[in-house]
């Protein structure tokens, strides 16, 4: 029986890969380096650290470190249209999930600070009974840390669990931590799913998926 849902956010909660990539194209842009949309769209799901070392392996660790430094501070004041993103069916799968007494969390790579306006600006206030973000440990996924301590918290078996990804370093991080994946079909970012227990098109789906389970 499913109990709880775990969520990943960018790309299953928000459709936001798209604004990262953009927010990266102006950032770089001011600088005189011209990336492609393609280019920085091969990059979704990876921390911004490696997207940094793919982009300049010429650049020292210190180097590096001062460029995401800049980049972070230009992130703040970069305008994220949360609530224009929101995918479609969230708010109904979760109020249905809450009304089914079945716990929710978002277990993100993103910033707190991040996830946290993310629920403001969507409206999405009292739907999560729990919070994790990468931010808070030495390694994010596809580390499994995140979804282990998503899993230690709400403290049910690990059969009990379904995870929503999107991205491969997210589905291998969830598969790590012995839970089972529906990974949500993105195939314009080259995702290899395959590690998925199963691939759906919208979120709403994990409805159905939990109706069947717990019906069994």
């Amino acid at each position: 029986m499913i109990k709880a849902v775990l969520f990943d956010m960018d790309g299953v909660l928000i459709d936001s890969e798209p604004v990262y990539s953009q927010r990266k194209i102006d950032f770089f842009s001011q600088y005189g380096y011209h990336f492609t949309k393609e280019r920085m769209n091969s990059f979704a799901g990876l921390d911004l650290d490696v997207i940094m070392q793919k982009l300049f392996p010429e650049k020292s660790d210190a180097e590096l470190e001062k460029i995401i430094d800049v980049y972070k501070q230009f992130s703040e004041t970069y305008h994220f249209p949360y609530d224009e993103i929101l995918n479609a069916g969230v708010k109904e799968t979760l109020r249905s999930l809450k009304q089914q007494h079945i716990k929710t969390a978002i277990v993100s790579t993103s910033p707190k600070k991040s996830i946290n306006e993310m629920i403001r600006i969507c409206g999405l206030e009292n739907m999560f009974d729990l919070i994790v973000s990468g931010e808070d440990y030495p390694k994010s996924k596809p580390d499994p840390a995140v979804y282990s301590a998503a899993r230690d918290a709400l403290g049910y078996e690990a059969d009990e669990y379904l995870v929503v990804e999107d991205s491969d370093t997210g589905i291998a991080a969830a598969k790590g931590s012995g839970l089972s994946v529906a990974a949500i079909r993105a195939a314009q970012y080259g995702f290899h799913q395959d590690q998925a227990d199963m691939l759906i098109d919208t979120v709403d789906q994990v409805l159905d998926i939990i109706k069947k389970i717990n019906k069994e």
